[in-house]
């Protein structure tokens, strides 16, 4: 189809711990306050397992739960409660229960789910739900006192002057928030210079992603696709305006790609990169993503900077570096009029110039807080005067064109079935006990 030609990745595949340690870096964009949160839970909670004597099955569970202990807080604002441990327990609790609710519908983070769910429970209160029949695990535990280590560390100069400090705070609540056995296992790490050093490391995130825990999961294509999905809802379940976009955008995407002569496996990558593809949103306040009039200049560089972010978190997988393409590329145009990198057709592959046509044409036809969402055929049209614009590829825009009914319905299917997850999602929040 002209331009650049496209790269062909065999056999794609990622370790779970990597693409989650990856995707999970995007949730801290949220706030530059919160950069490496999740990695550093993760190194502390591990460490602590390690210092326990648990088993590496049971270390590894805990690892993955550290990266994604904080995955319910979908808002800037709960993410901040998140780090206030003496405040009002409604949002601390609101958010364990969302990122309970998210992970444990995919098999892999179904025993995470669990922990993630009681991983701001005091230790004092363990009896009281236990009596009500609800199991608190002790992994969360683990994720307890670690998150509040990493919280109260932070990533200063002079981490082991703060050290002392830390622990002072920490072992008055023995028994009391805490439970007494990862109490001691902090302990005796903490006589350890280099847990300290590596805790406030600037480069956790990429020792947490390159640890080697025993039965590390090697992700296929399939399970691609379930972490994909889960991270979708993260990023799009945000604001009620954009709750099915990735879905729209992954199902056009992909059917276009078969359309051009995409292998299957190439097809899937390329449904894996729509689900993918606005991952940097979340560094995108929601009060810009739902303002109902004209943004700001500085809104509008805000919203410009998330593509950039995209690419950040996915170049990071190796071995799929075109689909970080693929998916990052979205808002580069032709003729070098896009952003963030002003790459021209020649520079730009057609796995991204498919991607960017489908993130038109889905928008278009979405509801927007300053607009109705456009028939098909209205936003069909648009997509053709924007490729004789030379903004959007005219091949591809072809294919949309000649496959329209079937990518459209493909298209509605999938954000319908979208849809009834948000309100699943939601509807089990609500039937969801408090303070369990």
């Amino acid at each position: 189809m002209g331009g650049s030609s496209r790269e062909v990745i065999a056999k794609p595949s990622v370790s779970l711990l990597r693409m989650t340690g990856c995707l999970t870096s995007a949730v801290d964009l949220v706030s530059r306050s919160l950069v490496d949160h999740q990695s550093r839970v993760a190194y502390i909670a591990y460490s602590l397992s390690g210092a326990m004597g648990l088993p590496a099955d049971q270390r590894r569970v805990i690892l993955l739960a550290g990266l994604l202990h904080d995955i319910g807080a979908l808002s800037l604002q709960e993410r901040l409660d998140a780090l206030v441990f003496d405040s009002d327990r409604g949002p601390i609790e609101r958010h364990c229960v969302h990122g309970y609710l998210l992970l444990r519908v995919f098999a892999p983070f179904r025993g995470v789910a669990q922990i993630v769910r009681h991983h701001h429970t005091r230790w004092d209160e363990v009896g009281r739900l236990v009596a009500r029949g609800l199991d608190v695990p002790e992994a969360s535990h683990v994720i307890h006192l670690a998150d509040r280590v990493a919280v109260v560390l932070g990533s200063q100069k002079g981490v082991l002057g703060q050290a002392p400090g830390v622990m002072e705070g920490i072992l008055p609540e023995r028994g009391r928030e805490f439970n007494p056995d990862v109490v001691d296992a902090l302990r005796e790490l903490a006589e350890k210079e280099y847990f300290w050093l590596e805790a406030a490391s600037p480069s956790i995130s990429r020792t947490v992603v390159g640890m080697p825990p025993a039965g590390q999961e090697e992700l296929d294509l399939d399970g691609m696709l379930g972490v994909a999905k889960l991270f979708a809802k993260v990023i799009d379940f945000r604001s009620s305006f954009t709750a099915t976009h990735s879905w729209g955008v992954a199902a056009v995407a992909a059917g276009m790609a078969s359309s051009v002569g995409f292998s299957e496996d190439e097809c899937r990558l390329m449904e894996v990169a729509g689900y993918l593809h606005d991952v940097g949103k979340l560094a995108v306040p929601a009060e810009i993503l739902e303002k109902p009039g004209q943004l700001t200049e500085e809104e509008r560089s805000v919203i410009r900077a998330h593509s950039y972010c995209t690419y950040h978190v996915l170049e990071q997988m190796e071995g799929l570096e075109p689909l970080a393409q693929w998916a990052a590329f979205h808002h580069e145009r032709l003729d070098g009029t896009g952003y963030p990198f002003h790459l021209t057709r020649r520079e730009l592959p057609l796995g991204s110039r498919i991607m960017t046509v489908a993130d038109v044409f889905t928008a278009l036809t979405e509801d927007r807080p300053y607009r109705g969402g456009l028939r098909g055929e209205e936003a069909l049209d648009i997509v053709r005067r924007l490729a004789r614009e030379r903004a959007l590829d005219p091949l591809v825009v072809d294919v949309l064109e000649a496959t329209y009914e079937g990518l459209n319905l493909a298209r509605e299917r999938a954000q319908a079935a979208a849809s009834e997850e948000y309100r699943d999602l939601w509807r089990a929040y609500e039937e969801e006990p408090a303070g369990g």
